[in-house]
This record gives C-alpha cells, sequence and structure tokens, in this order.
C-alpha cells in the first residue's frame, strides 16, 4: 500500500468514526437517560387492600370491574359477579411490577411502540390502558401497556419456532419514561366476559342422581355408597351400565359459562 492510499483510507476512517459519533448522541439525544432505576417498582406505593375499582380499556372495548360493600362485579355486565381469583391474580402482579429497563420516552416513538393512549374506535398505535381506582372514585395507579417484547429462545433453533414474548413495554406513573417489563400482562383485557365468575355448575361427591321429566313425573334413580363404588338404581336389582351413568356425572361435574347477555332496554339478563 503507497503512501496515497494510506492517506485515503486514514482520512475515510476519520469520516466514519465521526459519523458514527454523530448518530450516537442523535441517539442519545432522541432517547436520553431516565433517572428511574432498574429495580423499582412501577406503581409506587400500591396498597393492593386499596384498590376498589379496575378499568381496562383497548380500542373501543373496555371493563370496569369495581367492589361494592365487599363484594367484586362486573359493571357492564349488570354487576354480574367478577372472577376474584383473577382480579387478586392481576392485582398482585400489579403490585410486584418493577423496571427492567427505563428510558425517557420521545413522542417520535410512541406510536412505533404502540404506548398511545386508546380514545375510542381508534386502535391504531394505541395500547391497553389500565387504571385502578379507590373506593372513592380517586386514582391511585395507571399503567399503559405497549408492545410485547419477544426473545427467541435458548432451546429452540433460530430457523425453527416462533420467538417467545417475555416481556412489554409500558409507560407507569410517569408519562415521560418508557419501562420495560419482565411479564406480559396477558391477562389484561378489556373483555368482559373473561373476568366473569363463571362456575355455574360444581358437583363434588354425588352419591345420588334422578331423572326428572319435564310434566315433574319422577324417571329413574341411581345410588352409590361412595365416589369408588358403583352406581346402582335405587328402587330396583335391575343391572346399570355404570360407564353410562359415569358420563352423565363427569358432564355435570363443572359446567362454566362463556358470556352474559345483558337485555338492553330491560336492566337483566
Amino acid at each position: 500500500m503507497n503512501r496515497k492510499q494510506i492517506v485515503f483510507f486514514s482520512g475515510l476512517l476519520a469520516i466514519l468514526l465521526a459519523a458514527g459519533g454523530a448518530v450516537f448522541w442523535w441517539q442519545k439525544a432522541d432517547w436520553g437517560t431516565s433517572s428511574k432505576k432498574v429495580g423499582e417498582k412501577l406503581i409506587p406505593d400500591l396498597i393492593v387492600a386499596n384498590v376498589a375499582q379496575i378499568r381496562i380499556s383497548e380500542g373501543a372495548d373496555k371493563v370496569t370491574v369495581k367492589r361494592v360493600e365487599g363484594k367484586w362485579s362486573v359493571e357492564e355486565r349488570k354487576n354480574y359477579p367478577a372472577n376474584i381469583d383473577r382480579i387478586a391474580d392481576f392485582l398482585a402482579k400489579l403490585a410486584d411490577l418493577k423496571n427492567t429497563q427505563a428510558e425517557t420516552l420521545p413522542e417520535s416513538q410512541r406510536a412505533r411502540l404502540q404506548l398511545v393512549e386508546p380514545k375510542g374506535g381508534d386502535t391504531k398505535d394505541s395500547g391497553v390502558l389500565v387504571e385502578l381506582f379507590d373506593d372513592a372514585g380517586k386514582p391511585i395507579g395507571k399503567l399503559l401497556l405497549g408492545k410485547r417484547v419477544f426473545m427467541q429462545a435458548q432451546t429452540t433453533a433460530p430457523t425453527k419456532g416462533a420467538p417467545q414474548a417475555t416481556g412489554r413495554y409500558v409507560v407507569g406513573s410517569d408519562p415521560s419514561v418508557m419501562s420495560v417489563i419482565n411479564d406480559t400482562l396477558s391477562n389484561a383485557e378489556a373483555k368482559p366476559g373473561v373476568w366473569l365468575f363463571r362456575d355455574l355448575i360444581r358437583v363434588s361427591g354425588a352419591k345420588s342422581m334422578e331423572w326428572v321429566s319435564r310434566s315433574g313425573k319422577p324417571g329413574w334413580r341411581v345410588v352409590r355408597e361412595s365416589e369408588t363404588k358403583d352406581w346402582r338404581f335405587a328402587d330396583s336389582a335391575e343391572k346399570i351400565d355404570n360407564n353410562k351413568v359415569q358420563d352423565i356425572v363427569a358432564v355435570l361435574l363443572y359446567i362454566a359459562l362463556g358470556d352474559v347477555e345483558v337485555e338492553e332496554g330491560k336492566g337483566g339478563f
């Protein structure tokens, strides 16, 4: 390599270094550095017992789960009883959420990360808004859930399988800061049906079963001494097909509702 070539490549390297530095400082100026520390709770001082209302909005969908006189219900389903286990699990997750990454969020990046608050039917670039209130209706917490963070599983070959969602971009108490959490919060759904208490029939330890016609006329009746014993007719020595009876019992063990239909203008179900 002659002297002219050395001078040329040295100049080219200097230009590339300068350009790289300019890009670095531009990105740094755009994103900035947040004062939030990794490991800090996303909803500071949240006390689960103080939450009396959860409101979740996504596009045109909305659900309001509230506690009145110690009982949780779904407002959009005429205050039908809500699923307490789901509520407890959801609030426990919110109370334990911590930052795994935090950066200043420029307005130019909100749409890309779906960190735009939902407004009516406009779902473009909007996220899922979670709001918490106390029993007086005072706001005590707010989260805007954006895009999920995906990562290829280590046990999966790069060319096989889909990446797994491992976290989510969120905006917490400070609207100017974008955080990353290590939970997708998939149960933050703005669908009233999924928040209902879904147990319709739950039977355990049945020892007798009877069929009655629509007219009220008694039909057959079967009994058993315990769950480990065979079924038999209560008033007959006739042989019974235990498999058929057990199939009927299995159907009745647990029946869950999918949703509740509210009759418009009648105030009932």
